[in-house]
């Protein structure tokens, strides 16, 4: 069966059973809610399910399946809950919720290149943090998001196992193993688009360096995003030294080994002209006398421009 048509499916059944549910609960119309029962509730206050259930009240006559039904969707929609079910019991509604529990812990070991804080920060950022629900795909995303920021070092081939283990109060201990890998090296660097100046000129402004003789003992043919980032900064800085105002990166490529132990880097730049300062001016409200603070300026009419 296709995904969407599995899908189709459980929507389907969920309906049917919340509809059986339903009808079981409102069979009679003239009832009145006496009362409103929680069951389950370990770690969630019942006061915050509460404010979710504005569909039902105590005192409430003639509920009907529609506010049963909205009812629980609400619940169910607050995340904080892997089931929930609803029965009427004489004249009072019980809604039965299996919590999903809380993370109580997250233990990193193994790591050595990255520090547990800037870990622990990254998963933070992306919700995976102590105190926070513990869902099913929760070890799958610690993985990946831990996996990202390896691999944002160089580290292609890291490897992260997650573990939960069951703790007492409805919460669970994160347990993260990691294997750092070996840091991919930058075998190639090509630039396309270069026109004024060799490719040699340019790369002697990066601060990565393909592998070459010395590599192992400056190491810097050790691949990083940003380290890759801050050397685009410094070749554009040293484009718009030289006047060449619209310079811009038009693209980049990383590109792995197939044993994700080397990077080839590719990039497309456009150079434009180079621009000539054709006037020098002051505005605003000027204290000092203009001619003056002109005789200050380190730059002059047909100057190349530069931006430092």
């Amino acid at each position: 069966m296709k995904p969407f048509s599995m899908l189709k499916h459980s929507m389907l059944m969920l309906a049917v059973v919340l509809a059986i549910y339903c009808a079981n609960v409102y069979a009679e119309e003239s009832w009145v809610v006496t009362d409103i029962r929680l069951e389950g509730l370990v770690r969630v206050p019942a006061a915050e399910v509460f404010a979710t259930l504005t569909s039902v009240a105590v005192g409430q006559r003639g509920v009907t399946q529609k506010d049963i039904s909205q009812g629980l969707h609400a619940v169910f929609a607050t995340g904080n809950f892997d089931d929930v079910t609803v029965y009427r019991d004489s004249d009072e509604l019980v809604f039965v919720m299996q919590e999903r529990p809380s993370i109580d812990s997250i233990t990193i070991d193994g790591n050595r290149m990255i520090q547990t804080e800037q870990l622990l920060m990254g998963l933070n950022n992306a919700q995976l943090r102590e105190g926070a629900i513990f869902k099913r795909s929760t070890l799958e995303n610690i993985r990946v998001e831990l996996q990202e920021q390896y691999v944002s070092n160089g580290r292609y081939d890291a490897d992260i196992t997650v573990e939960s283990k069951t703790l007492s109060n409805n919460r669970v201990e994160l347990i993260i193993t990691v294997d750092e890998g070996s840091t991919a090296k930058v075998k190639h660097i090509n630039i396309v688009g270069n026109e004024r100046f060799s490719t040699q000129t340019l790369l002697g402004e990066f601060t990565l360096k393909p592998t070459n003789w010395l590599s192992w003992i400056k190491g810097n043919d050790k691949y990083a995003k940003e380290r890759l980032r801050g050397d685009f900064g410094r070749l554009e800085s040293f484009y718009k030294d030289q006047g060449y105002l619209k310079f811009a990166i038009n693209s980049s490529q990383v590109s792995l080994s197939p044993k994700q132990d080397a990077v080839y880097l590719s990039m497309s730049i456009f150079e434009g002209d180079v621009y000539h300062v054709s006037s020098l001016g002051l505005s605003g409200e000027l204290i000092l006398d203009e001619s003056f603070l002109k005789e200050l300026f380190v730059i002059n009419v047909g100057d190349v421009y530069s931006q430092r």
